[in-house]
């Protein structure tokens, strides 16, 4: 049995990376907020909600309930995500009572992402040192980005840390395409960085005299400003905002894509990700244009399953891209299938739970899946 902690909804991403990557265990249960600011979680059988509506002012009860529950629920392993107080006071709780191991699922160097977004130093320098002692102290780490742990993590020679990046529901995500007029540049993601998206508004602006437009699929705090900036551009015509869509349908809405952008800019934040999209993009069958960020042209093979360029060159990929690329988007496909499908991470996991619960070395698989 293992049990997941996350401190988001069903509607956030680490949530539904924990959904994925417990897939593979014969009984599961998963303890997370029933409604956040990503929005609300659904009824499945296995998830457990300490609290209704997350608070911070609510914490102590979500302590207590959390570690109620696995002490009724004894996992063999807790996996926790995030360096968060809802996570890390409760996965430490039952590791003290119990005995029993624990693992901190590090998807990205969430300290860097909140200094990104202008959060206080203090909330910063807590989320920094709450991963410092999750790794130091848990009996596995998992990584998503392998800068995090060249750069971040300082038990480099620390046996038991796997690599484990996102991935894909291959079958969820294939291949399909809608017809539709023109050629449909497309962007999935939350819009809280304009910085990223400026790349994105000039690339369609060099391309404004063309049929090429541009689908945004996503909210968030940033989309009046970027609005704001189109508008004052005179592009509205040229931008489709689509919305929050649930997960469920998002490969319908990417269907009608005729290639996925990824213009980020090289902040800490991104650096240290491993973006979700990126795979479902790879999975589509559809050709990728992405900045040189972080883990992202590792993962697209330095070129050969994705168009890497500077941001300033974005207009000029799209043009590439109209002219074919088929064998860089097959070779993606089948990237995706053989190395990012969330049924392989899955079985990596459980694997590395196994030997865990055995007592065994955990030797760290680092490269295997680069």
């Amino acid at each position: 049995m293992v049990a997941f902690i996350s401190p988001f909804s069903e509607s956030g991403a680490a949530t539904n990376r924990a959904l994925y990557l417990s897939s593979s265990f014969p009984s599961r249960l998963i303890i997370l907020p029933k409604n956040d600011k990503y929005g609300a979680s659904s009824d499945k059988d296995f998830f457990y909600f300490p609290i209704v509506n997350k608070s911070f002012l609510k914490l102590p009860l979500w302590w207590v309930k959390t570690t109620l529950k696995l002490l009724d629920y004894r996992p063999d392993v807790v996996v926790f995500l995030k360096a968060s107080l809802f996570t890390v006071v409760p996965a430490f709780a039952y590791k003290l009572l119990t005995g029993r191991p624990i693992i901190f699922d590090c998807d990205e160097w969430d300290a860097a992402t909140l200094k990104d977004n202008g959060e206080s130093q203090l909330k910063v320098w807590l989320t920094d040192y709450l991963a410092r002692f999750s790794i130091e102290h848990s009996d596995l780490i998992i990584y998503c980005n392998t800068l995090v742990r060249s750069e971040k993590i300082p038990l480099l020679d620390h046996p038991k840390l796997v690599y484990i990046p996102n991935g894909v529901d291959t079958k969820q995500f294939n291949p399909t395409k809608t017809k539709h007029k023109g050629f449909n540049v497309m962007f999935v993601g939350m819009l809280h960085k304009i910085q990223h998206l400026k790349f994105l508004i000039d690339a369609i602006d060099n391309l404004r005299d063309t049929d090429v437009y541009c689908t945004i699929i996503g909210d968030g705090p940033k989309r009046n400003e970027f609005e704001s900036i189109i508008d004052e551009r005179g592009l509205t015509f040229k931008f489709n905002f689509v919305g929050h869509i649930p997960h469920e349908i998002l490969p319908a809405a990417m269907s009608t894509a005729d290639v996925f952008v990824l213009p980020f800019e090289e902040m800490d934040g991104i650096r240290y990700q491993c973006n979700i999209k990126l795979f479902e993009y790879m999975a589509s069958g559809k050709p990728i244009i992405a900045t040189n960020v972080g883990d992202i042209a590792k993962i697209l093979g330095y070129g050969d399953y994705g168009c890497i360029v500077s941001s300033t060159k974005i207009s000029s990929a799209i043009i590439e891209c109209r002219s074919g690329c088929r064998t860089m988007v097959n070779k993606a496909r089948k990237e995706a299938v053989d190395k990012y499908d969330w049924k392989i991470l899955s079985n990596i996991l459980r694997q590395h739970v196994i030997m865990l619960n055995e007592e065994k070395y955990v030797n760290d698989n680092y490269g295997v899946l680069s």
